[in-house]
């Protein structure tokens, strides 16, 4: 058992989930994102989110998505598994979400659980709707987090992105 628990840790490392938190249903729209995330990790912020995406999954692994409310990752408000998916979309409104590994033992949490994660981080990226669009926003001030995201959820555009947020700007990412 402690065989695989580290190997699943060494496989983590070496090629890891992204964590998109939409502000439109279906996952569309503006996301704040926490890439390279590692299992059990939260990725939250202090927004409410309308949809979760959970993607760059390696085809091989089976994996469970989660969502919770409450703030971050406080109670476990969804889950669920990605089904062989490299991508998929969890539409319910939430504050914070994560993954775990399943390995075939699939053990039950009920919804409105407290099961905690191991540790929090707050998104790291910000890409508008367009998807293409991106913002390092790590070293960000949760202020300018809140209004480049207001912004983003109203449509801003590439080429209408107010001055004091191009050096958050990162080259595009296709």
């Amino acid at each position: 058992m402690q065989y695989f628990t580290i190997l699943l840790g060494l496989a983590a490392s070496v090629s890891a989930i992204d964590i998109r938190m939409r502000d439109r249903g279906n996952c569309n729209g503006a996301f704040l994102a926490c890439r390279n995330i590692n299992p059990n990790v939260c990725c939250g912020s202090g927004r409410q989110y309308a949809s979760v995406g959970i993607v760059a999954i390696p085809a091989s692994w089976s994996i469970e998505g989660r969502t919770y409310q409450g703030g971050g990752c406080t109670t476990l408000t969804s889950s669920s598994p990605s089904a062989a998916r490299t991508n998929f979309c969890m539409p319910f409104v939430s504050t914070g979400a994560s993954y775990r590994f399943l390995n075939g033992r699939r053990r039950t949490i009920d919804v409105g659980s407290t099961e905690e994660c191991t540790s929090s981080v707050k998104p790291d990226s910000l890409v508008l709707g367009d998807e293409v669009t991106t913002f390092a926003i790590a070293d960000m001030e949760d202020a300018l987090i809140d209004e480049l995201m207001d912004h983003a959820a109203n449509g801003l555009q590439a080429a209408d992105i107010p001055e004091k947020f191009k050096s958050f700007q990162v080259a595009d990412r296709k």
